[in-house]
């Protein structure tokens, strides 16, 4: 893989990341079956570009973050992604749960997986915030 130029300090912990990355990959077996995948639902009019789906004995979805920890809005968004995935392509589900793979923005370059298998709540949770959202843009246009 060739880097770009930068800081040296930051190619290194980028390195270090990629690292780790490419040995859970290969522990797991998981390879990138498809990457920046962008899908719309039809059915609740929202849209996005997932990460990645990644395969190895079952299809699993992916999202990368680069973040100190994982947060509650991530969930809510890896649920929009895994329905869009499921809108767009039934034939073809996720049925190896939910990936998230943080890399941190640290000195050391750390790397951590987290799996999350069923993402009802989280999908639930999303559509009470599309629903607030679309709310909220009737009554802007209200005042205006």
């Amino acid at each position: 893989m060739t880097w770009p130029d930068g800081p040296a300090a930051l190619v290194a912990e980028a390195q270090r990341a990629y690292q780790a990355f490419q040995a859970w990959a290969k522990q797991t077996r998981l390879v990138i079956e498809q990457s920046e995948i962008s899908l719309i639902s039809e059915t609740h009019g929202f849209g996005g570009t997932l990460d990645a789906v990644l395969i190895a004995d079952e299809r699993a979805m992916c999202d990368f973050k680069t973040s100190a920890q994982i947060y509650p809005a991530h969930l809510l968004q890896v649920a929009a992604y895994a329905h869009l995935w499921t809108e767009n392509r039934p034939s073809q589900p996720i049925l190896g749960g939910h990936y998230i793979l943080r890399f941190s923005r640290g000195e050391y370059g750390d790397f951590a997986a987290s799996h999350f298998g069923n993402l009802d709540d989280a999908w639930s949770a999303f559509l009470h915030c599309l629903e607030l959202y679309k709310l909220r843009a009737k009554l802007k246009a209200r005042c205006r």
